[in-house]
Formats: C-alpha cells, sequence, structure tokens
C-alpha cells in the first residue's frame, strides 16, 4: 500500500464509523474522557475530507443515529469540543436529510441556547459557528429553518 495516496471515501467512512462507535462504547469511561477531543477533531477531518470532495459518502453519516450519538457534545463543558461538533453539521448539511435531523433530533434548540447565553470572548468562536450553520440552513432551505431560531 502505497503511504501517500489520499485516502478514498470509503476508507474515510470507515474510519469516521469506527470513531462513532468509540464514542457508543466509550462514553462516560475515564478513556472516553481523556480522547473525546482529539478523537472528535479526527472525526472532524474526516467529514471535511469528505466535504471536500462533495463525496456521496457524507450522506451515510447523516443518520438519525449518528446525529443522536453526536448531539451529546454540544452539551459538553469544553467550548472546543462544541465548536467542532458544531463545524461537523455544518458540513453534514451538505445531505438534505440533515437539515430534516436538525429539527427532529433539536439540534436548533440546542443552538438557539447557546446563542443566547451570556456573550463572553471564549465563547465567541463558538458563536461564530453556530451563524455559520445558521447561514447555510437559510442558503439551502430557507422554509425549513425554525422559527425559534429567527427570533434568537
Amino acid at each position: 500500500m502505497d503511504n501517500n495516496r489520499a485516502p478514498d471515501d470509503k476508507d474515510v467512512l470507515q474510519k469516521s464509523f469506527k470513531i462513532i462507535r468509540f464514542f457508543v462504547q466509550k462514553r462516560g469511561t475515564p478513556e472516553f474522557d481523556e480522547h473525546k477531543a482529539a478523537i472528535l477533531a479526527e472525526l472532524l477531518n474526516n467529514i471535511k475530507t469528505l466535504a471536500d470532495k462533495k463525496s456521496p459518502s457524507l450522506s451515510k453519516l447523516a443518520t438519525d443515529p449518528v446525529f443522536s450519538i453526536l448531539r451529546w457534545f454540544l452539551m459538553d463543558r469544553d467550548k472546543n469540543i462544541r465548536q467542532n461538533i458544531i463545524k461537523i453539521f455544518r458540513l453534514l448539511m451538505e445531505c438534505p436529510e440533515a437539515l430534516q435531523l436538525l429539527k427532529t433530533k433539536h439540534i436548533y434548540i440546542f443552538l438557539a441556547r447557546a446563542l443566547e447565553r451570556e456573550s463572553k470572548q471564549d465563547i465567541f468562536n463558538e458563536n461564530i459557528q453556530i451563524l455559520k450553520l445558521l447561514r447555510k440552513w437559510i442558503e439551502t432551505d430557507s422554509k425549513s429553518f425554525p422559527k425559534l431560531l429567527a427570533n434568537t
């Protein structure tokens, strides 16, 4: 195997699902807490790779179980983890299914809550990521944009 070749979509997708399985199997363990930021960053890179290529494999990650698992991270204390998960949701919005999942999994409520928090400098980048996601949502399907977010 040539180490210089770019990984194909199948490899990236498999790595992404392996990371998601880790989150499910290890949640609540010291191993999970110790490595979640780095592993989530790796998942973000995998999804970014697929999104940059406009890969059809990206839609395999825009599923109800995956969104349920990723939603956990919106409540994390670490602002970098929340910021990365918002980036992941934004990248997954390339798939039409993702918009519906943002609504049915009530992810938009977490986003509104985050925007309503007192704006401190340390969460500024998180708010930027939320606003980028909201802009993409409006550009993609403004009719499905939740009224709660429009009022925020």
